[in-house]
């Protein structure tokens, strides 16, 4: 039962977060940061979970899709399948740490990314196809 409230929720949150960040052409995946120092990663994995890339050029902005996801996933499970033990509250708590949880998956992404054949990599499903390229040099 656990694991099909994860699933429902995860289809949910993935659904919400695509399907808004398609209509207002975003793209939400997760690009590591190019520079080295480790505060500015650390900045980078944690802002990355509130914005997206728009445009041509890519720039950085904040994404209402991001930002709803975990909440509508939450709120799904709570009045969904469990609407006589669970308020909004509830439901406000669970998205949180859903946001919590994207910020763990960023700082994975960004600090133990080992290459494109890593594990980590086949999990994210990293795509260049479409992706704005950030940097010209080869």
């Amino acid at each position: 039962m656990r694991f099909g409230s994860d699933f429902g929720m995860a289809a949910t949150g993935t659904s919400v977060r695509y399907g808004l960040a398609a209509a207002f052409k975003e793209d939400t995946l997760y690009y590591r940061c190019r520079c080295k120092r480790p505060l500015a990663r650390i900045r980078h994995a944690i802002l990355s979970t509130v914005t997206a890339r728009r445009g041509l050029d890519g720039h950085r902005a904040f994404s209402l899709s991001a930002l709803v996801s975990p909440y509508a996933a939450s709120t799904t499970a709570v009045y969904g399948w469990y609407p006589d033990r669970y308020g909004a509250k509830d439901a406000f708590r669970i998205g949180n740490y859903n946001l919590l949880a994207s910020i763990g998956g960023n700082f994975a992404l960004e600090f133990l990314y080992s290459g494109p054949h890593s594990f980590l990599t086949r999990i994210h499903m990293h795509s260049m196809h479409g992706a704005p390229d950030q940097d010209p040099r080869p």
